[in-house]
């Protein structure tokens, strides 16, 4: 199969995903806010790798805690939504899904908070020494 091909599966799938997580009736994946980063099918399109990131938490649990239950609650809701999926792509084998933590806007994030505290404290120690 042409990576042309894929890529233009892996898009639809990304654009289908974004419109059947809303429509999941989990409680744990309904207080938070859920966005599809990346797919990745295997050229045979029998596996699908859905990279999300969580935008918005619930506030009673920590980080950790809230990881793990939006990875299972992803997971028991996996047959739901590879349902939904095969009734709005056309494939001849709609793929098994697997869903994995994106953590590239956190460390992102990360950096360019890293990045302000320097520029802050450069422009305090140049402000000083005039």
């Amino acid at each position: 199969m042409s990576q042309y091909r894929i890529g233009r599966v892996n898009d639809e799938i990304s654009r289908q995903m974004a419109v059947i997580l809303r429509n999941v009736k989990d409680p744990r994946v309904q207080n938070c806010l859920i966005s599809v980063t990346a797919v990745d099918c295997k050229p045979d399109l029998r596996f699908c790798r859905i990279y999300y990131s969580v935008i918005n938490y619930d506030k009673k649990l920590d980080d950790k805690e809230k990881d793990k239950e939006i990875q299972k609650a992803l997971q028991s809701a996996s047959g739901y939504i590879r349902s939904e999926l095969a009734r709005s792509i056309n494939l001849r084998i709609t793929p098994e899904l697997e869903f994995v933590r994106d953590i590239s806007l956190e460390r992102g994030a990360a950096v360019s908070r890293v990045m302000k505290t320097i520029e802050d404290e450069l422009n305090r120690t140049e402000g000083g020494d005039e």
